[in-house]
């Protein structure tokens, strides 16, 4: 079985754990942190045993992440299946084009 580099985000829904994938877009929950985390998995490991490729593919998104932001830099990386850019980007009231173009390409 292929494996995929997958996300898990975890919060707190009034008396519950809401866990969600969101490169799979899978959510499931629990009464406590590693509850939802194993409920997820378990939700995420039998998507991947009943869909085909294509689905999976489909399903799949390319997205952007912000990683951290340290100063007035924001590190922001885009996951795709085949690869992981990563970009720092400056967090100011106002960007320069010389500065967005530089990014961009």
């Amino acid at each position: 079985m292929k494996k995929y580099p997958l996300t898990t985000i975890i919060e707190r829904e009034n008396d519950m754990m809401i866990s969600y994938c969101p490169e799979l877009d899978i959510a499931s929950q629990g009464h406590t942190v590693e509850e939802a985390r194993e409920n997820l998995k378990e939700a995420i490991e039998l998507f991947f045993e009943t869909a085909s490729e294509s689905e999976i593919r489909s399903r799949l998104k390319s997205e952007i992440y912000i990683r951290r932001q340290k100063g007035s830099h924001i590190v922001m990386q885009k996951k795709s299946l085949d690869s992981t850019i990563t970009v720092p980007v400056p967090n100011h009231s106002e960007t320069k084009i010389g500065t967005l173009q530089s990014i961009i390409r």
